[in-house]
């Protein structure tokens, strides 16, 4: 591996919801980009009393893996979905691992 490639994360420390522009700078995207993701609900935001996208950790966690895919891999926007799904499968059958585990306990 290269110095420049990065690792795809799999969390995100901020336990605090952070508004659209703080998520621009953390995860090294255009707001308006971020906004997209939103509408083809490549990512989950929620809107606060003021209409402002807020993301929570999940949220973050998605726009970075985003951002290093595009940036390492210079993916197309449905190379990013079919990702996006295949990560979105991985963590579901992690958590019944998990739970099936916990079950034989």
């Amino acid at each position: 591996m290269n110095t420049s490639e990065e690792l795809i994360p799999t969390s995100f420390p901020s336990s605090t919801p952070i508004d659209l522009e703080e998520a621009a700078r953390c995860c090294e995207l255009h707001p308006e980009m971020i906004e997209e993701f939103v509408r083809g609900h490549f990512v989950t935001a929620h809107r606060d009393e003021e209409g402002r996208l807020i993301f929570d950790a999940g949220g973050l966690l998605r726009l970075r893996q985003i951002s290093i895919l595009q940036r390492e891999g210079r993916a197309s926007l449905k190379i990013l979905r079919y990702i996006v799904s295949l990560i979105d499968e991985l963590e579901l059958k992690d958590e019944e691992v998990r739970k099936l585990r916990e079950q034989n306990r």
